[in-house]
């Protein structure tokens, strides 16, 4: 009945489909094997993740079909008695199954399978287990595809997976098959994960009888990541695949089947579990709890594992049954434990408490030797099994004597050996290894034969060194081994033929050979002995401190026999990384994120901890003050007594909170969308939302953590003075989601909601602060009475939905007011000389002010003033600390200097030059020839205002002689090619190295009429320094040349910047509505912050654990002194603590040479350790480009590093390149980008100007390094024209990428990957969500092999959700305009070869721009445009 009700939905299906125009019937007809595929496999698949069993008892074969390759008319597929019935199977029914493939799947070298049918798999679900039981029958020939065949990883007839498992004389095999192939199945072309053949090996049993002629097995698969892990269980024991796991075409996410060539076979209980699943998930939760005793094997256990045991024992039979069976062999492996522990349990050499050292036991010892004669088999049960380099768990180690060393010894074929950590002191450093060996092999010896002598130093996978002896085949006594060969690998870099050669003498099988390992600080010296000759002898510049000895074997070939082990430690100083068990969180959003948008929350080892997300409406009302704490990547949290009042804890309310699924995973983050309906079915309301993180931790015990987004975040604020706010004042608030307004149009928002106080220490409010101007979301300011008194405050925010954290402000005098109410003499009356200062261009008027301005120096300061008049100088002017020059308005004081007595390139590099607490106004300056406008001496520089300010220069212009241009030995060509020679400096500039504090420009306009391609140089404020704070440029224009900077504190806004390169940088900096444009020299760039780290990639970095705050750590001492080295910041690039950066607010030299002891500005969440490598580069945080203007140039970004920048509201046009690039092994963290726009227009050529050098825009995120691109988010940006690239050369260069809502059009591609990493492993967690393409040609170009690769938690390295196409709609196959059912329905008819579809309709098949259609295609049309 229920075959018969799948074949009349079929009818009915293809009756509606029939009727679109847009289907086209194969003229083939049908074979009945195709229409039983369809039949079986066209329909949609269960609606959740249930698990599935099938015992064939009641004789329903459904659950399996054919493949296309299947003979339909000569296929064995039936339910029939069970032919061995015994205790590992008595079933009364099997299923009987023999795919005999079709000729022409035959001739191509390929088979039929059995496949599960979809109608037993949940929607896009992966699998996490199957099991099964499988009838063997022994055979004496090595025919290795006569054997039944478990296709673990289907694709499709051409593209498949499996192993056949044979039983030759009673020995199993797993022997590689599937397709692509080579000539036959049984030979295929794709990497397996292990060699075409290896042998099952007995994990914990000794039995060495064979299998029966007939017996059942069990089979069991654990599907994660990209692998597969296959183990048997048979009437001999527990087997395991020598462990080697099976690689994965793809994901989990795959299908599974069955085959064999020319036998039936039968097959019984199967049972598949799938991922997501409470199965699933207390699965591993008990794998995960118990993982330590299933590190052990029978031969190596102790009487000392027996409470592990007993618990893992009890925590199993504690599961329920459905979780058991999808982990049988569990129970198998335990059970042979627990009965090793009965043997072994009273004998006395089981036992090693006694052995343990003591805790401290390098306080009174300096040595620690172990040894072992291995002349008792409870020797081995000091020992463990090693897996952590390239080796495997082979055939376990015996103790005899039988052996050619004539004493009893440790024999090891292809397993290696550990001693337990617990029979070690802490951190014991190999001194001295030594030990007697011989190879027991058949002569004569196989061909290429290699010989493992031990691990000499072995950490893990990536780090290690072995040493081998070998021979070759063809050599004159090639039975012996004549050569020696080194194997090592550093960081994973794997060095497969280090130290190399022939060995002073041959080695034949069973001959006694003595060798020793001597640890050096960072060598090892090795020497092989045999008898009293040395045979080798050298000494290796590889050791890594933290290395084991590992025994290790050779392969199933040859037993290495070991006997009189002597190993000798001394203490060892090394970090051990610590895998952090508590929810860290570095980023989680840095704009506004609203119902539907993707949040990206990234921290350290998140993805590995958190599995499920719940989201929590929390606005606040505004007269509840109250604030959440605030962790990120440069900020622990908000410490208790810091303010009047101390972070308030989120109430979790699970009546109203809503729980969202994990849409991607890496290793450090999870991403979620936020819900569009709340609890009650409503819209989602706007505003701040509580999130709550739950998993387990590595102990499988239950963590939860709940973390605010959308709160209001004050980064920094700045002052009418800088640092200062005077009375009367205004203080500027720049930081994350500070502003809503109750009404939000193009012409109205409404900003009443929001309210700011300045508090008192108390908690009483001292103001209410009248709101002055809104200037984004990010930046506001705000007016102090004139009536406030001086004093320390709060500074207190809310921002529509909730209240920030507080800001402390201090109210004092402003020194700019202090300056200009000074004592003011006019220029023009000269109470002090008498000199006659006419304010007019005939009088050199330079000694006469310069007179003035010394005197008013030498009085402690006052205000020089310029009435109207021209005033002629020839030389710079120097103003004195105190001293302001002020003039009647910017177009009535005219400043000029004329240049004819500055001799040819020796130009003044400045025309005013200031030491400090200086007013400089109202000036309107004209000059030629000159090297610099304003100058700013000293290394400690403060209070420099600069306002309502007009410069004219033309440096291309000017006498080069003192005879003028009158009567000149030169021509005006020659004249002007001299100026262009002459060297200039800046027409601001200061010390690179220096300090300078409260910079303002108000109103300026700095002009240089030559043009920037002359050479001028701009604004130059200390760019190589880490000590400047607070500048605010404000309302002017600056056409000078290339001006780089560095500060904290920084506000520049309304800004015409043209024709050269602009980048102040540092700690908070704002960008609000500047215009950069219009750069056509040199590289054309229009905003590029350059400059590497100060200190490249180091470790070293160990906590002072004096220092109770946990801030303070000894840094190894790098280039630059401790002077230079305050107020930068160092960043944790890898290892332990990666992903965060602090503030060295102090920096002192110790006693210890190339040592500093720094303290930084607030402790690490997760602590940096001497193994994390990091950086110190001149701080780049908490920067924000906010509706700034670009226009034609060749690029705007970051080459180099920056954290927490955000662009938002920015447009960009005839912009070549816009780029974050991570170079010189700098960080580009935690970037957020909204809603920015690309205007069209989108050719841009370089000033070199060659057809190389010109194109079309892009976005280019660009990294070499591993993890140097984080959490970068891109929403609701328009590309107009422009496409996205992703340049990456190294594997897991980028982790983290949201490309959220944007729209691509009128572009030759959307996404496009530049990644020369193998497997597209370049990037790791890149998400592109809900992005609309209009007539792009190929949206997503080269990311096919990061689509299909996947990262450690076997997710897509790339996955793409949402997307949508203006000019065709993707998942549109049969051009209703809409995507349904029908969609999903004729993918899989074509697929079944039941119709053709077109081109267009292929490209509208391709859902999931992999570049083919599959049934992944179906399966996206419906998860990603059906059910969401």
């Amino acid at each position: 009945m229920k075959r018969l009700n799948k074949l009349l939905a079929l009818f009915l299906s293809i009756t509606l489909l029939i009727s679109l125009d847009s289907v086209r019937f194969s003229t083939l007809a049908l074979t009945s094997n195709e229409a039983d595929d369809v039949a079986e496999d066209i329909f949609e698949p269960l609606q959740n993740n249930t698990d599935t069993f099938i015992d064939f008892e009641n004789s329903d074969i459904s659950a399996l079909y054919g493949n296309d390759n299947v003979d339909n008319d000569k296929k064995i597929l039936e339910v029939v008695d069970n032919p061995l019935k015994c205790k590992q199977n008595n079933s009364n029914k099997v299923l009987n199954a023999k795919p005999t493939a079709k000729a022409s799947a035959a001739n191509a070298g390929n088979n039929g399978v059995f496949l599960l049918s979809s109608n037993y798999i949940p929607n896009d679900s992966s699998l996490f287990s199957v099991n099964f039981k499988m009838l063997l029958e022994c055979d004496d020939v090595e025919a290795n595809f006569r054997y039944p065949t478990f296709v673990y990883d289907y694709t499709d007839e051409d593209n498949w997976r499996g192993i056949a498992i044979k039983s030759v004389r009673g020995k199993l095999t797993a022997v590689a098959v599937g397709m692509p192939c080579a000539n036959s199945w049984s030979q295929p072309t794709y990497e397996t994960g292990f060699l075409s053949s290896k042998d099952f090996v007995l994990a914990n049993s000794d039995k060495t009888t064979a299998l029966p002629f007939k017996t059942w097995i069990s089979v069991s698969a654990i599907y994660s990541g990209s692998t597969v892990d296959i183990t048997l269980a048979t009437e001999n024991g527990y087997m395991q695949l020598f462990n080697n796991k099976c690689k994965l075409s793809d994901t989990t996410t795959t299908r599974i089947g069955f085959t064999c060539m020319d036998r039936t076979f039968y097959i019984d209980d199967l049972d598949i579990n799938f991922s997501g699943t409470s199965v699933e998930l207390a699965a591993k939760s008990f794998l995960k709890k118990n993982a330590g005793i299933f590190k052990y094997r029978s031969s190596t256990l102790s009487t000392d594992d027996n409470n592990a045991l007993i618990g893992a024992i009890n925590d199993y039979n504690e599961l329920p049954d459905a979780v058991k069976s999808s982990i049988p062999h569990s129970k198998v492996y335990l059970d042979e434990l627990k009965k090793r522990m009965v043997e072994i349990t009273g004998i006395t050499g089981y036992s090693h408490i006694n052995e343990r050292p003591s805790a401290n036991y390098w306080d009174t010892h300096t040595t620690f030797t172990f040894t072992d004669n291995f002349d008792d088999p409870s020797s081995l049960s000091r020992y463990i099994d090693f897996s952590d380099a390239e080796t495997w768990l082979g055939e376990p180690a015996i103790i005899s004597s039988d052996n050619p060393l004539k004493d009893s010894a440790l024999g090891v074929t292809d397993s290696s050996y550990t001693i337990r950590e617990e029979l070690l002191p802490e951190k014991a450093k190999l001194q001295l290894v030594e030990f007697d060996y011989t190879v027991q092999a058949d002569t004569p010896v196989p061909f290429y034969a290699d010989v493992n002598l031990g691990y000499a130093s072995a950490v893990d996978k990536d780090n290690y060194f072995r040493l081998f002896l070998l021979n070759f085949p063809g050599e004159e006594n090639a039975n012996e081994f004549r050569h020696y060969r080194s194997t090592y690998s550093k960081n994973g870099a794997l060095t497969s033929f280090g130290a190399t050669g022939l060995l002073n003498s041959a080695v034949a099988p069973g001959t006694k050979l003595h060798i020793s390992y001597i640890y050096g600080n960072d060598s090892m010296e090795v020497k092989i002995m045999s008898g009293e000759e040395t045979i080798y002898e050298d000494e290796l510049d590889f050791y890594d401190q933290r290395g084991k000895f590992v025994i290790s074997g050779c392969n199933s070939r040859f037993k290495g026999w070991y006997d009189n082990l002597r190993i000798t430690y001394v203490k060892g100083d090394w970090d051990v990384d610590e895998v952090s068990d508590d929810i860290n969180v570095y980023y989680s959003g840095a704009t506004m994120q609203k119902p539907g948008d993707v949040v990206l929350i990234h921290g350290d080892n998140i993805g590995n901890i958190v599995s499920g997300v719940e989201i929590m409406p929390l606005s606040e009302d505004v007269s509840n003050r109250k604030y959440y704490d605030y962790q990120s990547f440069s900020e622990y949290g908000i410490e208790n007594g810091k303010y009047s009042s101390d972070p308030t804890e989120v109430k979790w309310d699970s009546n109203i909170s809503v729980k969202t699924e994990i849409v991607q995973k890496t290793e450090e983050s999870v991403k979620f969308e936020i819900p569009v309906k709340d609890a009650a079915g409503n819209p989602m309301p706007e505003g701040i939302y509580a999130i709550k993180l739950t998993g387990e931790d590595s102990k499988t015990n239950y963590i939860e953590k709940i973390i605010t987004i959308n709160t209001p975040h004050i980064d920094y604020t700045v002052g009418d003075d800088g640092s200062r706010v005077s009375a009367g004042g205004y203080i500027e608030t720049v930081g994350k989601n500070l502003a809503f307004p109750t009404s939000n149009t193009e012409t109205l928002k409404n900003y009443d909601n929001l309210k700011v106080l300045l508090v008192n220490k108390n908690g009483s409010v001292a103001k209410n602060l009248p709101i002055e101007t809104v200037f984004s979301d990010y930046n506001l300011r705000v007016s102090v009475p004139l009536d406030t008194p001086n004093g320390d405050y709060e500074l207190w925010l809310y921002s529509g939905y909730g209240w920030s954290a507080p800001s402390l402000v201090t109210i004092t005098e402003s020194v700019k007011t202090k300056l200009l109410n000074q004592q003011t003499i006019t220029v023009t009356d000269n109470p002090y000389t008498g000199d006659l200062i006419e304010g007019d261009r005939a009088q050199n008027a330079t000694y006469y002010v310069q007179e003035l301005l010394d005197i008013l120096g030498e009085q402690g300061g006052g205000v020089l003033y310029f009435p109207k008049g021209i005033y002629r100088f020839n030389q710079p002017l120097i103003i004195p600390k105190n001293v302001c020059i002020v003039g009647s308005n910017m177009v009535e004081t005219i400043f000029l200097w004329t240049s004819f007595n500055w001799a040819y390139n020796n130009l003044p590099t400045y025309l005013l030059g200031a030491e400090g607490n200086s007013v400089i106004m109202n000036i309107d300056i004209y000059v030629h020839r000159t090297g610099g406008i304003i100058s700013l001496f000293g290394d400690d520089v403060e209070n420099i205002y600069l306002s309502n300010i007009r410069t004219y220069s033309q440096k291309l212009s000017g006498a080069t002689t003192a005879g003028g241009h009158s009567g000149s030995w030169f021509t005006p060509t020659e004249l002007i090619l001299l100026n262009t020679m002459e060297t200039k400096g800046w027409t601001i500039g200061t010390l690179d190295r220096g300090k300078l504090v409260n910079f303002q420009m108000t109103n300026c306009d700095f002009h240089d009429y030559a043009g920037t391609g002359s050479g001028s140089q701009g604004m130059r404020l200390t760019y190589y320094s880490s000590k400047s704070s607070y500048c605010q440029i404000y309302d002017s224009k600056f056409n000078c040349g290339w001006s780089p900077g560095q500060f904290d504190n920084v506000i520049v806004r309304n800004f015409d910047f043209s024709e050269a390169c602009f980048a102040i940088t540092g700690r908070n900096v704002l960008y609000d509505n500047c215009y950069v444009h219009d750069n056509t020299t040199n590289n054309r760039e229009l905003f590029v912050a350059d400059l590497g780290p100060m200190a490249t990639l180091f470790t070293g970095v160990y906590a002072d654990y004096t220092d109770p705050t946990g801030c303070t750590y000894f840094v190894p001492n790098t280039s630059h002194s401790a002077d230079d080295l305050e107020n930068a910041a160092l960043y944790v690039m890898s290892n332990q603590g990666a992903g965060q950066s602090r503030i060295i607010v102090s920096c002192q030299p110790t006693e210890t040479k190339g040592l500093y002891r720094m303290t930084f500005d607030s402790p690490f969440q997760v602590a940096p350790n001497r193994n994390s490598g990091c950086i110190i580069r001149r701080s780049r945080e908490n920067m924000y480009f906010i509706n700034n203007s670009y226009y034609n140039g060749s690029c705007v970004g970051f080459f180099g590093g920056v954290t927490g920048v955000v662009y938002d509201g920015n447009t960009y046009q005839r912009v070549g390149n816009q780029y974050l690039w991570a170079w010189g092994g700098d960080p580009n963290w935690y970037c957020s980008l909204n809603n920015e726009k690309t205007i069209y227009d989108p050719f841009f050529m370089t000033s070199v100007g060659t057809e190389a050098d010109s194109g079309f825009t892009s976005f280019i995120v660009r990294c070499g390094d591993l993890k140097y691109l984080r959490a970068i988010v891109f929403r609701n940006c328009d590309f107009a024209g422009r496409r996205l690239t992703i340049m990456l050369n190294r594997n897991d260069s980028l982790v983290d990428l949201l490309v959220d809502k944007c729209a691509f059009s009128n572009s030759e591609m959307g996404i496009y990957s530049d990644c020369n990493v193998y497997g597209g492993a370049g990037m790791d967690g890149v998400l592109l969500y809900g992005l609309s393409f209009t007539n792009v040609d190929t949206p997503y170009a080269r990311l096919s092999e990061s689509i299909n690769a996947k990262n450690s938690l076997n997710v897509a390295r790339v996955k793409i959700m949402g997307d949508t196409y203006s000019d065709y709609l993707l998942g549109d196959v049969n051009l209703d305009g809409k995507i349904s059912l029908k969609d999903c329905t004729m993918i899989k008819m074509y697929l079944a070869k039941m119709i053709e579809l077109t081109d267009e309709q292929l490209a509208r098949a391709d859902r999931n721009q992999d570049g083919k259609v599959n049934l992944k295609d179906s399966t996206s049309i419906l998860m990603l445009d059906i059910l969401s």
